[in-house]
């Protein structure tokens, strides 16, 4: 069986701060919940390569914090925010832009795969 890790602990292994960027980049409790599923779903058929893909798409943090316009505008989700999206690897990742902090609402497979729930 394979035990999910902690965010935190993900976060600590691999997260990427670069120093000269401008704006925080912030994940969502549901984002967390997200990037914990596909890692468990991913984790059935390899450790490995469950932590290459969330490792992927924590990198996108560099991205955002640096570009945080530098994603395609995503149709309406909400009237509150205009929201942004990037896709990496298999994954869109759809976040919102403040003044200070770029916010990662959630973490989507892009890829049709049948045995892939997450």
């Amino acid at each position: 069986m394979c035990l999910v890790p902690s965010w935190c602990g993900i976060v600590l292994k691999i997260k990427i701060a670069p120093m000269n960027s401008k704006l925080t980049v912030l994940w969502t409790n549901e984002a967390k919940k997200q990037l914990e599923n596909i890692y468990q779903i991913l984790c059935i058929k390899s450790r490995v390569k469950a932590m290459q893909a969330i490792k992927r798409i924590l990198s996108i943090e560099m991205q955002l914090g640096l570009f945080p316009q530098s994603g395609a505008t995503q149709d309406a989700v909400s009237n509150n925010f205009d929201y942004k999206f990037i896709i990496t690897g298999d994954y869109k990742i759809i976040y919102h832009v403040n003044e200070k902090s770029v916010f990662v609402d959630t973490v989507l497979p892009v890829r049709c795969d049948p045995e892939f729930e997450g």
